[in-house]
Formats: C-alpha cells, structure tokens, sequence
C-alpha cells in the first residue's frame, strides 16, 4: 500500500532541491509530489523505486533530489514545477511494513530562490525551509 504525509513551509520558494532524511530503514519514499503557494494543485516532481529491501542499504541516509529540472532528478525537465512551491507530499511504498519493519523521516529541506516582493530588495542566498513530518 501507500501512505502519504504532506508539509507546509513558511515560505514559498522556486524549488530546486528536496532533501528527505530518512532515520530508520530508508527507501520507502517513492514519489514527491509539489503544489505552488496558495493552491493544492499537486504535481509529481520526481518518482523513484523502493529500495528498503535492499539487505546492503544504509540504516539511514538523506536522499537530495535536485527537482529544479535542467538535468535533475525531476521526472523529465518539463516536470519542474515553475510556480512558487509551499506544500510538499512524500509517497511511501508501505508493502510489507509490519510492528517489525517500518520507515522512519526524520526532516525534510526545501532549498529554492526565495520570492521577491516589490518592497523587498534582492536575495542573495536560498532559503531552506525544514518540515517535520509528525
């Protein structure tokens, strides 16, 4: 089956990266999908395969996904989302999970370009937004 867990960030950005740390058997998380700020207008932004049944994976990891398109991990460059992203949805594959098997996110970081509004001067740096999934 599948389970899902959405996250709202404090600030909308141009996405360009999602970064999942995954703390207790990592490999769950198949899709990420994102909404532009002010909609739920979900998108799928990148699409993986389970990989926690893998017996040689990491006990945990951070899966940086670069979904700014041009080449990133983003399903094809035309699946980057153009819009200001504020709301994320991990997908996790949750087959087999049981009382003795099951994942675990511990955090999850939005790094993009900060919007501009007309009183605002220019930004120079990302902003990272961290959610927590509980």
């Amino acid at each position: 089956g599948r389970e899902w867990v959405r996250l709202r960030f404090a600030e909308p950005v141009e996405a360009r990266a999602v970064t999942v740390y995954q703390s207790h058997n990592p490999g769950s998380l198949v899709e990420v999908r994102a909404s532009p700020a002010g909609a739920e207008a979900w998108r799928t932004i990148w699409r993986g395969e389970r990989y926690n049944h893998v017996p040689s994976r990491p006990p945990s990891d951070a899966l940086t996904l670069d979904v700014g398109g041009a080449g990133g991990d983003a399903i094809s460059s035309g699946d980057a989302i153009s819009a200001p992203v504020q709301l994320l949805e991990l997908q996790l594959d949750t087959t087999g999970w049981s009382d003795a098997f099951w994942s675990e996110i511990d955090a999850v970081q939005l790094t993009g370009v900060p919007l501009r509004g007309p009183l605002q001067g220019p930004l120079q740096r990302p902003l990272h937004g961290v959610g927590a999934s509980s």
